[in-house]
């Protein structure tokens, strides 16, 4: 309260030639700060409860390079959000930007809740229970992200339309379920290239009830198993270019088969690991 009374009285009394974004500079983030306009954090965070809260179109939140750090990862959870604890968390917006730093030791790194065309773009997301929780989103794009460590790495759920690409996604840990790289759960029609998935205790990337999503040129690297389709209705290559995935259990020539019920097959498996743009 007193912090909110001295920000209040600051801004009021600077100089005309001073802009809100000098004031938010005077008065660094903390701990579970709503935010409404855009702003560079300016040293690591270290959070008891919850971080950073994004509430409104639009907002670039550069983490700097800096660290935002929670309490731990709480319970066990799944497929349901976590929610004890949340390093970054929208709800409701289009347009926002996260980028640019670390996020660790929360129940959720990262938690995008009905938005649209927001973008993730190189920030690690390491230590959570949820690395990435996408929940109702639609157009929203992560690059350049490296998650790992977490106990679910990346969880797309009632997701459309969602483009995940340049990333990483590496050694998520067995939770009962636990330990995939990548999990669509009733999510359709997202696209899913260009990343490497490797040794993640169980599935690389795991398809519950999800269809007509596009996973191609990606490297599945000593996950176990790589890949589990539960609806065969998914497509694992791209038709147009003839290409399909890196898999690094892949011995043979011919189709690759891919887990699951669905007896979905990658037409075009890489015969070595795809070189991928950084």
């Amino acid at each position: 309260m007193l912090k909110s009374v001295f920000r209040w009285i600051s801004v009021c009394f600077l100089p005309l030639s001073l802009s809100l974004q000098s004031a938010q500079e005077a008065f660094p983030l903390s701990c579970s700060d709503t935010l409404r306009e855009s702003t560079t954090l300016k040293s690591d965070l270290i959070c008891s409860e919850g971080g950073l809260v994004i509430d409104a179109n639009g907002v670039v939140l550069d983490l700097g390079g800096y660290t935002v750090r929670g309490p731990g990862r709480g319970q066990w959870v799944w497929p349901e959000r976590a929610l004890s604890s949340i390093g970054v968390r929208v709800t409701g917006k289009s347009g926002v930007t996260i980028r640019n730093g670390r996020v660790t030791n929360f129940a959720t790194g990262i938690l995008l809740e009905d938005t649209s065309k927001v973008t993730i773009e190189e920030v690690s997301s390491n230590s959570n229970h949820y690395g990435i929780y996408l929940f109702r989103g639609q157009g929203n794009t992560l690059s350049k992200v490296n998650v790992s460590d977490n106990i679910y790495g990346l969880h797309l759920q009632d997701a459309e339309e969602n483009r995940v690409t340049r990333s990483v996604f590496f050694r998520s840990h067995y939770g009962s379920p636990g330990g995939y790289g990548i999990n669509l759960y009733r999510s359709d029609r997202n696209t899913i290239t260009g990343n490497r998935i490797e040794l993640n205790e169980n599935q690389g990337i795991w398809l519950i009830d999800s269809r007509d999503n596009m996973i191609y040129r990606n490297n599945f690297i000593r996950n176990s198993p790589n890949a589990v389709d539960g609806t065969g209705v998914n497509l694992w290559y791209d038709p147009e270019q003839r290409k399909g995935n890196y898999w690094s259990d892949y011995k043979g020539s011919g189709p690759y088969s891919v887990r699951g019920p669905g007896g979905v097959k990658d037409l075009y498996p890489a015969s070595e690991e795809i070189a991928l743009e950084g």
